[in-house]
């Protein structure tokens, strides 16, 4: 399979500060990669390099197989969408979406043509006359989103595009943008700082923090399988329950203090000969009934979860049941699905 977007050893620094240390990652034709972290880990940067709007200090970028790391973003065979739609006031609907074919002097009727193609798979089609005045935010980004789907680029390049939207209609437009990637099979870098959009949207992700590639890999790797606690904590709400415990090799037990502990069968394989751990558990990964006791200290009913807080040796953990769930607070059994459980290095916080 062709390589969509390839990225090598690519450095981005202002004078003497290091924004992007030495990041590689590709993705294959049809892909949809997600960079995401929290603000300023240089997700966007690396957007913008990508782009050519941002010029990288070292390392190269290719896109489909071609060197594009020193030709001008215009010359990329990219098209962006951006968080603040850019869209031209006093143009029309169509005329936004068929800008950029009319300076390429492409013949009125293709424009006409693509433009009522790209507006009717964006389900805009109805709104063509219409002045970006006159449409929703979410009419505004799909307008932005037809602009680009018309130059049917080699890649699409979008920068945390449902941001100014509300929480409704950003759990829409990510079904869109799913069903468009889905049906037109394009290629796809996206930018967010939201983990929920980018566990739904990705076939690849990117963790980033400082710059860093903390881990790159599916959705369901980054979530099950988190390589360092930054990781863990950070792709997930509630995030993964991270607690200092000890091994007991000998028992096959995860002890927390104050009497709390766990047994994990084939303990001694999972963390060798080290006995002062991090424990990650998922908050799903309780449920009621076991050997652990707990005191919940807050109990929160949100509809369809039951959140459950409490200490779990010197920390405090979280716990997601069902909603259905009748909870108190008095001291209950909790028991944990250690098959899913993650040992991470209590120094470095690297998986072990």
């Amino acid at each position: 399979m062709t390589t969509a977007l390839s990225i090598k050893s690519l450095y981005k620094s202002y004078g003497s500060v290091e924004i992007l240390k030495d990041i590689s990652v590709s993705i294959d034709k049809g892909e949809f990669l997600v960079l995401v972290g929290p603000s300023g880990c240089g997700k966007s940067t690396l957007l913008n390099c990508i782009s050519g709007l941002e010029d990288v200090t070292s390392g190269t970028v290719e896109i489909n197989g071609r060197d594009v790391t020193q030709i001008p973003p215009k010359d990329r065979d990219i098209a962006m969408v951006f968080q603040s739609y850019a869209l031209y006031p006093t143009m029309s609907v169509a005329e936004n979406i068929g800008f950029g074919m009319r300076i390429r002097h492409v013949a009125q009727s293709e424009i006409d043509q693509r433009t009522g193609y790209v507006a009717r798979l964006l389900q805009i089609d109805h709104l063509l006359d219409r002045r970006p005045s006159q449409l929703s935010g979410g009419q505004r980004q799909r307008v932005a989103m037809g602009r680009a789907l018309v130059r049917e680029p080699a890649l699409f390049l979008f920068d945390e595009p449902l941001s100014n939207l509300d929480a409704k209609l950003r759990v829409e437009m990510r079904g869109e943008i799913k069903k468009l990637h889905a049906t037109t099979g394009t290629s796809i870098v996206y930018v967010t700082h939201d983990q929920i959009e980018a566990m739904t949207l990705a076939t690849k992700i990117v963790v980033l923090k400082d710059g860093v590639v903390q881990q790159i890999g599916t959705p369901d790797e980054i979530y099950n399988s988190p390589q360092t606690t930054f990781v863990a904590d950070f792709m997930g709400s509630p995030p993964m329950n991270l607690i200092e415990a000890s091994a007991d090799t000998a028992s096959s037990s995860v002890q927390f203090g104050g009497g709390q502990q766990v047994h994990v069968p084939g303990l001694a394989e999972k963390v060798s000969s080290r006995s002062s751990i991090i424990v990650g558990i998922r908050p799903e990964d309780f449920s009621i009934g076991g050997d652990l006791k707990i005191k919940p200290l807050t109990l929160e009913h949100t509809g369809s979860d039951n959140f459950v807080s409490f200490k779990l040796g010197e920390s405090v953990a979280t716990a997601r049941l069902s909603g259905r769930e009748q909870l108190s607070e008095d001291e209950m059994g909790f028991s944990v699905d250690t098959a899913h459980m993650c040992f991470f290095d209590k120094q470095t916080g690297n998986r072990i």
